[in-house]
């Protein structure tokens, strides 16, 4: 059996070398789609994408409110929306999917941070999105890092300060002075590393330790590792062995890596993966129609009558298409990642994902195509289910810049679904066991629908 399912592919792959204008045109399609958006908005300008960031402050401090603002100047208030809510609101938020992260401001914070003890940040992270938070994330531990550093720097003026207020009195004339004095000679000492900085981003393992005088740690946690009021419980931080420690403590190298990070959200990046699963819906209806044409040509009713059926028929035209998708995907990211110049990392694993992806998709139209009465009834079946499918699954707009409804909407499509995984792949934030999961998934699902489709084939074609 084995070798008459190669012959079989064989035979497929060889018809569709024939005739590769088809093909080409499909996946054409949503490329001059992402060509022509890309060639209106210009090489540099591209559509803002905001990270939604709840804040819960529940220390009300002038440290506090420093956290708050930095969120709001500069270049970061151009990528962030931030709205101040209390413990409870910002939990329902994020359960909701309205935002793309919470963070928590503990009470104690700045007096903690001032007096050089150790205190934490806490990131509630919307487990639906996979870029945002990582994006708030990445914001968080350059904060804390600047952070660490002034706190190191400034510690004996604000050590002369807190000395003062806990004495109850007036500052001395001499004391003022001091405090001018340490803070002017500490700025004038660090300025030749500061301007221009001496530190440079070294990618690897091992780029450097992170600097820490007060110890300032921002802990991403879910939902569940925080207190009812949102608080933190006593003792957290980074966990030496979770994946969060491994982030939080990781180096980052130079204040300027994590800063890039949050400035270079590229939309077309964002957008292309849905791009190419527009590819793969186009051209899967186009090989699930072959089962009709296979049928005009009394191709099926020879298969029949061989000693391997309609099953393997119908598996080799999916196997077949599965290769096909490989080579549009792999041609596509190419395009993408040197023509467009996007960002795109692990391109060939996002392929042969998608190749999994793509067998389940080809099987079930496979299905959709035989389960009308004919060929055009099909046709209408198979865009009544694949146009919804493109427009509420990320293929025209990045789901990351949908209104939270139909963002949650489109998150639960199966090629939304897939979606979210091929981004992980591409931008680094997906785990092994997610992906393996996701593609053993893709398989099991596409024997089903390969089983189905071989059912229906006979039941159309010979009335069985």
């Amino acid at each position: 059996m084995i070798r008459t399912l190669f012959r079989m592919i064989e035979k497929d792959l060889r018809r569709h070398a024939r005739d590769p204008l088809q093909i080409a045109l499909w996946a054409a399609i949503p490329l001059a789609i992402a060509i022509l958006m890309k060639l209106a908005f210009g090489g540099g300008g591209t559509p803002e994408v905001h990270v939604r960031l709840a804040i819960a402050d529940q220390d009300r401090s002038l440290v506090s409110q420093l956290v708050r603002g930095a969120f709001s100047n500069g270049q970061l208030a151009d990528l962030y929306e931030t709205t101040i809510v209390d413990s409870a609101e910002a939990r329902e938020l994020v359960a909701d999917g309205k935002v793309s992260a919470a963070l928590f401001i503990p009470q104690g914070f700045g007096d903690d941070y001032l007096r050089g003890r150790e205190t934490h940040l806490s990131l509630v992270e919307n487990p639906a999105e996979q870029i945002l938070p990582r994006i708030a994330e990445e914001t968080l531990e350059f904060l804390a890092d600047g952070g660490s550093v002034l706190r190191s720097v400034l510690d004996s003026p604000i050590d002369l300060i807190l000395g003062t207020i806990e004495e109850n009195r007036e500052p001395a004339d001499s004391t003022v002075l001091s405090i001018s004095s340490t803070v002017h000679g500490s700025l004038e000492r660090i300025s030749a590393s500061l301007f221009p900085p001496v530190l440079a981003l070294v990618d690897g393992e091992g780029a450097g330790a992170r600097l820490a005088a007060a110890d300032l740690a921002v802990a991403g946690r879910t939902s569940e590792d925080l207190g009812s009021d949102g608080s933190v419980p006593e003792g957290g931080g980074f966990e030496e062995d979770s994946p969060s420690a491994a982030a939080g403590s990781a180096a980052i190298g130079s204040a300027t890596g994590s800063a890039t990070a949050t400035k270079d959200v590229d939309y077309f990046a964002l957008f292309f993966p849905g791009i190419v699963l527009m590819a793969m819906l186009f051209i899967g209806q186009a090989l699930a129609s072959d089962l009709w044409e296979e049928h005009k040509l009394a191709t099926f009713e020879r298969t029949v009558v061989s000693s391997d059926g309609v099953g393997a028929w119908v598996l080799a035209k999916t196997l077949s298409g599965t290769i096909l998708f490989l080579v549009v995907f792999e041609l596509l990211f190419l395009v993408g990642r040197y023509a467009l110049r996007l960002e795109m990392n692990s391109i060939h694993l996002a392929s042969l994902y998608l190749g999994f992806v793509g067998f389940a998709f080809l099987a079930g139209l496979e299905w959709l195509s035989v389960a009308a009465k004919t060929e055009n009834g099909g046709s209408l079946l198979m865009n009544l289910v694949v146009m919804p499918l493109i427009l509420l699954g990320g293929s025209l707009f990045p789901l990351e810049s949908m209104p939270p409804f139909l963002r949650t909407i489109g998150e639960w499509t199966p090629n939304g679904r897939a979606l979210g995984v091929v981004k992980g792949i591409l931008f680094g934030t997906a785990t092994g066991p997610s992906v393996l999961g996701s593609a053993a998934f893709c398989l099991a699902l596409g024997f089903v629908f390969v089983t189905l489709a071989s059912r229906q084939s006979r039941r159309r074609f010979l009335g069985e």
